[in-house]
């Protein structure tokens, strides 16, 4: 009979712990935004519904989260390399990325409400708003993680910056910023 011996911090995982925690919360995100565009379809075919075209500023929001997982991915592979100013660098870059990303979302929504598209009204209105809206709050938790990355990579020595969380980090950005995508093709063409 062979006993198993584990020392403290050893698993036989070859998974980031906190890598999977984030795959399995991406699971539930998939599951809520597939809730909300199977939804949208199912109130589009019961009429009632004004077709618009999406201002073209969540186009070129399409734009920034391609910009900001590049940025991203650069902050992993200077952390590989224990670059710790050039992951910082790349850290900001995509901070600064998703701030603009968010206040682009917000120059839509004003641009909605200018066509006469609000969030109270026709249903149509109604599931873009909570459905954009949903995904601003899900990039803005990646802006704080970001953050949280970046202040932390000033508290650490160029020695320690292998033990950052980038990888977790860059699997939500990344996510998030191809979520932005699925969402912006499947608006514009429902």
């Amino acid at each position: 009979m062979s006993v198993l011996i584990t020392h403290k911090g050893e698993t036989n995982f070859k998974i980031d712990p906190t890598q999977f925690t984030i795959w399995i919360f991406l699971v539930s995100v998939v599951m809520l935004f597939a809730a909300f565009t199977s939804g949208y379809i199912v109130r589009k075919a019961q009429g009632d519904w004004v077709n618009f075209e999406l201002p073209p500023i969540f186009m070129y929001s399409c734009l920034t989260v391609v910009l900001s997982s590049a940025t991203m991915v650069a902050a992993q592979v200077a952390q590989k390399r224990a670059h710790k100013g050039q992951m910082q660098l790349a850290l900001f870059a995509s901070l600064l990325i998703g701030l603009a990303f968010i206040y682009m979302q917000f120059v839509g929504w004003n641009e909605l409400m200018d066509m006469g598209i609000y969030f109270v009204g026709n249903p149509s209105g109604s599931f873009l708003f909570v459905i954009s809206g949903l995904h601003a709050v899900h990039f803005a938790s990646g802006i704080l993680a970001i953050l949280v990355s970046l202040l932390r990579s000033f508290l650490l020595d160029k020695n320690e910056i292998q033990s950052q969380k980038i990888g977790a980090v860059a699997i939500y950005w990344h996510f998030v910023g191809a979520l932005w995508i699925y969402l912006y093709l499947f608006l514009s063409n429902a």
